[in-house]
């Protein structure tokens, strides 16, 4: 800790030494050029500006993962969500089941394992 103190002092220091050697010119440009540092500089807690900048949440999934999505579901009718995570993982695909679940329900593709099986009902009446 004194030895940052010293450090810092030393630096402070220095700087006044150079500042009150420099004339009245050079002392102008210097002003100038820290406006424009400080002109520049995003607000404390803020990331630079020449950084990309993101967008709160979670990330989107890439099309290409969403068509794989849809190309499994279309495929294997009987695969439920997770049964086609588990494929996707196999695949070296990170993806989240409830992301699968999510997907197949915006393309209205019923998520559950029995999408083109008969409903309760119709077995019923079959059985009966």
């Amino acid at each position: 800790m004194a030895l940052r103190f010293r450090y810092l002092l030393f630096l402070r220091l220095s700087q006044l030494i150079r500042l009150s050697r420099l004339d009245g010119e050079d002392l102008v440009v210097e002003v100038v050029m820290l406006c424009r540092e400080v002109a520049r500089a995003p607000p404390a807690g803020q990331p630079a500006l020449d950084l990309p900048v993101t967008r709160p949440g979670r990330p989107s999934v890439p099309s290409g993962t969403v068509a794989l999505v849809l190309r499994l579901a279309k495929e294997n009718r009987t695969w439920s969500h997770r049964r086609i995570h588990g494929e996707l993982a196999t695949m070296g695909v990170t993806l989240p089941p409830s992301s699968v679940w999510a997907i197949l329900r915006r393309h209205d593709i019923e998520p559950s394992p029995r999408r083109s099986g008969p409903t309760w009902a119709e077995f019923c009446r079959t059985q009966a």
